[in-house]
C-alpha cells in the first residue's frame, strides 16, 4: 500500500473521531446545563446551591452571601407565584382523570378484542366441525362402498366357483 493512502486514511479516521468527540462534549455540556437550570429553577433551595454546586468554594464570602440572598428571594417568589401559574391540584386531577380514562378505554378495547376473538374462534370451530363431519361422512361412505365392492366380489367368486361339498364336515369321536 502507498504511504499517502495510509496517511489519508489515518487523517480521515482522526477527523471522524474528533467530530464524534466534539459532538459528545457539546451534548454533555448541554445536558449538564439543562439539569443545573432545571434544578435551580424548580427543585433546589438556597442551601442546595452550596451543597450541589459548591458555590461557596469558588466565591468569596461576601459574593456567596449575595447569591444566597438573591436565590432565597427567588425561591420565595417561586413558591408564592408557582401555585398561581400552575394549578397543581388541577394538574393532579387531570392526570388521574387521564389515567382512569386510559384504564377504562383499554379495558373496553380488550373486551372488544376478546369478543371478536371469541366470535372468530367460534366461527372457526363451527367451520372446522362442519368440515370434520363432512370428512367423516365421506370416509364412512368410502368404507361402505369398499365393503359393498368386496362383498359383491366375494359373492361373484362363490357363484363362479361352485363348491362340491355343501354339507358341513362332521367329526366322529
Amino acid at each position: 500500500m502507498n504511504m499517502p493512502i495510509v496517511f489519508l486514511i489515518a487523517f480521515v479516521i482522526i477527523m471522524i473521531i474528533g467530530y464524534i468527540f466534539r459532538t459528545a462534549t457539546k451534548f454533555f455540556l448541554v445536558v449538564v446545563a439543562i439539569f443545573v437550570l432545571f434544578g435551580m429553577g424548580f427543585v433546589w433551595g438556597p442551601n442546595d446551591l452550596n451543597e450541589k454546586l459548591g458555590l461557596n468554594k469558588y466565591l468569596t464570602p461576601q459574593a456567596s452571601q449575595q447569591v444566597d440572598s438573591f436565590y432565597d428571594k427567588f425561591t420565595q417568589k417561586r413558591d408564592q407565584y408557582g401555585s398561581k401559574v400552575i394549578n397543581q391540584d388541577q394538574m393532579k386531577q387531570d392526570y388521574y382523570n387521564a389515567e382512569n380514562t386510559a384504564k377504562t378505554q383499554s379495558q373496553s378495547w380488550f373486551t372488544i378484542a376478546k369478543n371478536k376473538a371469541l366470535v372468530y374462534f367460534g366461527l372457526a370451530k363451527q367451520e372446522a366441525t362442519t368440515e370434520l363431519n363432512q370428512v367423516r361422512t365421506d370416509v364412512q361412505n368410502q368404507i361402505k362402498t369398499e365393503i359393498q365392492t368386496q362383498v359383491q366380489q366375494q359373492l361373484q367368486n362363490q357363484i363362479a366357483t361352485p363348491t362340491t361339498n355343501t354339507q358341513p364336515a362332521t367329526t366322529t369321536p
